[in-house]
Formats: C-alpha cells, structure tokens, sequence
C-alpha cells in the first residue's frame, strides 16, 4: 500500500525515531523502506543521506572508517529573503510533526505551508514552510511545538562561518613521503571524474584515491611527495583552484547557483545554499544546457540564493562563477515547486 509520505520522508522519520545508526543499519533501513515505496527508486543510500544531510534534517558524521546517521535537532530556520517573515522545518520529524504545526500557527497567527518535492529533487520530505506578518508569531508557534527557532538565517551562518580552502589545507596533517604502489585513481580536470592512472594526469597538486587490497579506499591530495589525507570534496575544490579551473554557474537574473554532480560542494557551503530556499537542489541534466563543459550528467541546482550569500560560497570555494544562464522553462518549475 502507497504511503502519503515521500520516500525520503519516510526514512526521516526512521532517523528520527532511532535517533543515531551505524551506516549498515541505515542502508538496512533504507532497502526495506524502499521496498514498500513507489517513489524511491533510483535514489541511493548514499544520495538519500545526502539529500538529508543538505537540507540540516540529518548530520553524517564518520567514525573509524565507518558513517553514521544521526538526526538534526527540530529548528525553524529563517530563510535569507525580503518581505514577510517565513521559515522552514529542519531537523527531526515524525508522522504527527505536520498536524502540530497546523494547530501551533493557527493559534498563533502563523500559516503553514506544505510544498510538494518530484524527482527532480530526489524525493525529498516535504517542505514545511512558516509564515507570518510579524516574526514574534513564528517564534511563538515554534516554542509551542517544542523545537528551536533561529531567528538569524542559518545560511548566513553557515556560509560566514564554514572553513574556505586555504583554512582547510593549513588544518590537513601533511607528510613527506613518495606515492604508495597502490592501485589508484587520479581527478582529471578535462573530464572531471576519477580515471585510472594509468598515466600522471597533471602535475602540481593532484587528487588520487587509492584502493588498499585489505583497507577502505581512501583519497589524497598530493604535490610531488607531500600528501594529505582530505575530504573527496574539499580536494576537488582545492585542485580545481590550484590550477585555475572554475565550474560553479551563478545565474544571478534567476538567483541560481549550479554546480556539477562531479563537484558536489563541501557539506557545510551546500547546506548553507539549500537554506536559502529551504528546497534541495533541483536536476539540470547536462544534455538540457547550452554551454560546453567537462561535466558529463548534469547539474544542481541551488534555487532562491542572494547574491551575497553566493558571493561569500565563491570567495570560500576559490572559484570565479561562470556568468551562465540556466534554461528558462527549468527556471519557472524548478522555482515554483507545487505548495499542497
């Protein structure tokens, strides 16, 4: 029987209800719910956490080589954007959380908006949306269901507060040591994927994942024989800058940002633009756009993002966004998502 839940929804509440799991018994979670789902398939264990993870309704966290799934705190997080007052639902819910807020705003003269997410966004849970002509109403409704209310926009937060490439690096343990004889796979800037090795792609600082026979894969950053364990995804950003390859699209007439499914941005810098909407990322498949890139299967897009909030995730990133647009009819769905 088909839920009134989207899948991703459905797994929030799982999170939810266990509070933390070890990645097995997420992905465990994961396969029996999707089994009884008719909307999550094709969205894996790993982009599903992920989709959570970006919208703040759960913090991936890694111990001794091994993920674990922890659900966020309930807060009402105000978005970056004139006029009335509104905020989205983030952390922990469960199948009553939506009839609560109902009863909450209407006592305090507060509205809830339900927004619908499709496939373009991974099946995401539902967006709940508060608003109100006088912020005092949104904190109020959100005190009398019991979760947080952050009155200053944490995507402001984020973006300010998130570490930027140079900080990151200078925290890295560095060693001198030559390259293991390991199978590996090196980041290659002319495709922007991981391609065997069978030859040196560039020099200067290189991104290498090496492939242990007994151990977990692991990723490198290296610049002839002094390495770094890092982040697969603050390692790309740093070889990106290193050799001065921009990839971020900001289509400031759509207040859009893009970014390639190849180059996922570092976890804190993504959430901060998903909460500028309260949406996650829509999908831009690459045979949909105009412009000639490496990347290969498309784009996310960051949709309802101020100028200075993108401006502070550029600066952070190194990267010159590209003045690009993004397809008008994507622009009039994916920033209109259907309200129920």
């Amino acid at each position: 029987m088909a839920s009134e839940f989207p899948f991703l929804e459905l797994m929030l509440h799982v999170a939810t209800a266990r509070g933390v799991l070890a990645w097995k018994d997420w992905r465990n979670a994961y396969e029996s719910v999707m089994s009884r789902s008719a909307d999550g398939l094709g969205v894996s264990a790993v982009h599903g956490a992920r989709t959570l993870d970006n919208l703040a309704h759960i913090e991936l966290t890694r111990e001794n080589h091994d993920f674990k799934v922890a659900v966020a705190p309930a807060v009402l997080a105000m978005l970056p954007r004139s006029g009335l007052p509104i905020g989205v639902i983030c952390g922990g819910r469960s199948p009553q959380t939506e009839r609560k807020l109902f009863e909450a705003a209407t006592a305090n003269s507060a509205l809830l908006k339900t927004v619908a997410l499709t496939a373009g966004r991974n099946f995401a849970p539902r967006a709940l949306f508060l608003e109100s002509e006088d912020i005092s109403n949104l904190r109020s409704t959100a005190h009398a269901v019991g979760i947080q209310f952050s009155p200053k926009p944490p995507a402001w937060l984020l973006a300010q507060g998130s570490a930027d490439i140079d900080s990151y690096l200078s925290a890295r343990s560095w060693r001198h040591e030559p390259e293991p004889a390991l199978s590996s796979s090196e980041f290659a800037l002319t495709s922007m994927r991981f391609e065997s090795q069978c030859k040196r792609q560039q020099s200067g600082l290189r991104l290498l994942r090496y492939f242990p026979r007994r151990l977990p894969s692991y990723v490198e950053l290296r610049d002839g024989e002094c390495a770094t364990r890092t982040d697969r995804d603050w390692g790309v950003y740093a070889v990106l800058r290193a050799h001065g390859q921009n990839c971020l699209v900001h289509d400031i007439r759509g207040k859009v940002v893009a970014v390639p499914a190849a180059a996922p941005l570092p976890r804190l810098l993504g959430r901060a633009l998903a909460l500028c909407s309260g949406l996650p990322p829509a999908w831009l498949s690459a045979r949909d756009v105009q412009w000639r890139f490496p990347e290969q299967n498309g784009y996310h897009i960051y949709t309802g993002i101020p100028s200075s909030v993108a401006e502070i995730v550029f600066l952070k990133l190194g990267q010159s966004p590209l003045p690009l647009h993004i397809p008008d009819d994507f622009l009039r769905t994916s920033t209109s998502p259907r309200a129920l």
